[in-house]
């Protein structure tokens, strides 16, 4: 019994590393933003694409060496996945930047604030953050890094 969910762990092994660095790159993307906005107090719309930089290198350096284990060698073949993963990426980021500006500017969440915390833009954050993760999984998994 216990040795078939150790076969079916090491079977979903990718989609659990996926989540683990799936979150690992959203924790670099909330440091980012909230750095840039709290610290630095720039507007979202400038503090997400930066967030975006870093998170997209972290989750390629990530994804490549530990969820995918991406084989490719030579110059050609990673440029062409780097190229993949950073085009599906600013689709990606499309949808985080859409659903950003509908909380944030349509919805207003960026008034949400409870005790100076701006909560609202946690929320926003976070819905634009799943959106993000799930799109991600389906780019890699079935274009960028597909065996």
């Amino acid at each position: 019994m216990r040795m078939n969910k150790l076969k079916q762990l090491w079977k979903n092994r990718e989609v659990i590393l996926y989540l683990v660095f799936g979150v690992l790159t959203t924790i670099v993307n909330y440091i980012v933003y909230f750095t840039c906005t709290s610290l630095l107090k720039l507007d979202w719309s400038i503090a997400n694409p930066l967030a975006w930089i870093f998170a997209v290198i972290f989750a390629y350096i990530t994804n490549r060496i530990w969820v995918f284990e991406s084989k490719q060698t030579g110059v050609v073949p990673i440029i062409r996945e780097i190229v993949l993963f950073i085009g599906c990426r600013i689709l990606s980021f499309g949808f985080d930047m859409g659903t950003m500006f509908l909380c944030m500017d349509c919805l207003h969440m960026e008034q949400w604030v409870i005790q100076g915390f701006p909560i609202g833009e946690l929320v926003a954050k976070t819905i634009a953050q799943a959106v993000v993760v799930v799109s991600n999984y389906i780019f890699s998994k079935w274009i960028i890094f597909k065996k």
